[in-house]
């Protein structure tokens, strides 16, 4: 069976590349029987996070953090986000190489959904101002802002956001939903910080706290009840991962109904823990069953049919079924450009995910020309630092790996190990990764040295970091 590195999961690696099988979730990643990446096979261990999005048909109460939710008859035009030392999207076309060069700050463009910050700051400001810190709309507020600030790949400022709105929600208990909410942004702050351990113990602990003081079939609970869920997947504690999972699509059926936009979320969440357990006939059955119900209540042309179109690819290239995954992921990009637009979030995400599939049916060239492609569409929305952007560069790394083009390898891998050192930090798991990737293309090159310098420079990850 190919093995499927899933660009929609939540999953992270190990440091080195060899050491990683290919893992699960959509959240999305893939069995642990499949083989690692390494030089010599072209199958691609997983890397990087990205969350399933819910439809913007219908609210859910368990919105993924860093969502971000568009009209879906609308084009997107978005806005690249200016980190610090920004480089530019420029590319070159003399070269087939992806390199930026830096522009003054002058010529930065705005950050992705700066329009939005912008927004929110103004709106907390005067709440603040009006009707104090410690108002349940002020605190709303703030939730948003770090909600804002994760889809930006700002995660110490979102992090410190959502800690000032947790302090200020203990000073009231009346408001204990809202604080709910807050933890859970923290929760997967942290996951995107690397903080696995303390990201599942704080879930626990949230959970816990909703299901007494609000009760089990609260909307804040499930969505409590489902990140825990998704913090077990990560820790590799499948059997609770499922039970939770399984209890949350009980009570989203009764609360909402079964053709609910949360029922059918929790459905593709329930897949991918039968696929992680290599229960792969159950994970297509879900699944099929879940794009059968949202194609008949959305229609083919909406955002959640297609998320599950790709959960279905995904599902298929498991199966080691590489010309289904290609029509079904082939559906999907080619209907969110028509919904969507190029260079809308979603559409980027599928190209990404098809390239995967390219990888593993050992179409190369093919696979760097749309990797290409989604990277220069990443760069101009998100920014050249933004973590999803920094992620489609490391994958571009790895496929010019498998075509042996080592030295634009090395290259390219050096800017992602720079930029992961500074936006993510030194220990951060996908600093380690990329780390472990140029080991490997110094190996590859005869530069012993080299690569056990790199392993010398390499910080140790005491945590177990593992599929999500």
């Amino acid at each position: 069976m190919h093995a499927c590195l899933s660009l929609k999961a939540n999953l992270k690696t190990q440091a080195t590349p060899s050491a990683v099988g290919c893992q699960t979730i959509s959240e999305r990643g893939s069995v642990a029987s499949s083989p690692a990446f390494s030089i010599s096979n072209l199958n691609f261990s997983p890397r990087d996070i990205t969350s399933i999005v819910s439809s913007p048909a219908a609210p859910s109460p368990v919105s993924s953090l860093g969502e971000t939710t568009y009209p879906h008859n609308t084009t997107f035009a978005g806005q690249s986000p200016a980190p610090i030392n920004q480089l530019s999207a420029a590319h070159s076309s003399a070269s087939h190489s992806v390199v930026s060069n830096v522009v003054s700050n002058e010529q930065l463009p705005r950050r992705y959904q700066q329009d939005d910050e912008d927004r929110i700051r103004e709106e907390l400001s005067e709440a603040e101002d009006s009707l104090g810190i410690n108002h349940s709309q002020t605190l709303e507020l703030r939730i948003s802002l770090g909600d804002v600030l994760v889809s930006q790949g700002r995660y110490k400022s979102a992090e410190e956001t959502a800690r000032r709105a947790i302090e200020d929600c203990r000073r009231l208990e009346s408001n204990s939903a809202i604080m709910m909410d807050a933890n859970d942004l923290l929760v997967g702050i942290l996951c995107d910080q690397g903080s696995l351990y303390q990201a599942e113990k704080l879930a626990e602990s949230a959970f816990e706290s909703s299901k007494a003081i609000l009760g089990e079939e609260h909307p804040s609970t499930l969505r409590s009840m489902v990140s825990l869920s998704r913090q077990y997947f990560r820790s590799r504690k499948l059997k609770d991962a499922e039970d939770l999972c399984a209890r949350a699509i009980k009570i989203s059926k009764k609360s909402y109904g079964e053709r609910h936009t949360s029922t059918l979320e929790y459905m593709a969440r329930l897949s991918f823990i039968y696929s992680e357990q290599g229960r792969l006939s159950d994970a297509e059955k879900l699944s099929l069953q879940a794009l059968q119900m949202r194609t008949e209540s959305f229609g083919k042309m909406h955002k959640s049919t297609l998320i599950t179109m790709a959960d279905v690819a995904y599902l298929y290239c498991l199966q080691g079924r590489s010309k289904d995954a290609e029509e079904m992921q082939v559906q999907a990009l080619e209907m969110s450009i028509l919904l969507f637009g190029e260079e809308h979030p979603d559409t980027l995400e599928y190209q990404m995910e098809l390239v995967e599939i390219y990888v593993n049916q050992g179409q190369l060239n093919k696979a760097e020309d749309l990797c290409e492609q989604a990277l220069m569409g990443r760069r101009k929305v998100y920014g050249e630092q933004h973590p999803d952007t920094l992620m489609a560069m490391n994958f571009m790394v790895r496929v010019y790996i498998g075509l042996r083009r080592f030295k634009e390898a090395e290259d390219l891998g050096a800017q992602v190990l720079i930029a992961r050192k500074k936006v993510l930090g030194e220990q951060h798991p996908e600093t380690l990764y990329t780390a472990g990737l140029m080991e490997e293309i110094y190996e590859a090159q005869g530069e012993l040295a080299r690569a056990e310098g790199s392993k010398e420079q390499e910080p140790v990850l005491e945590m177990d970091w593992r599929a999500s």
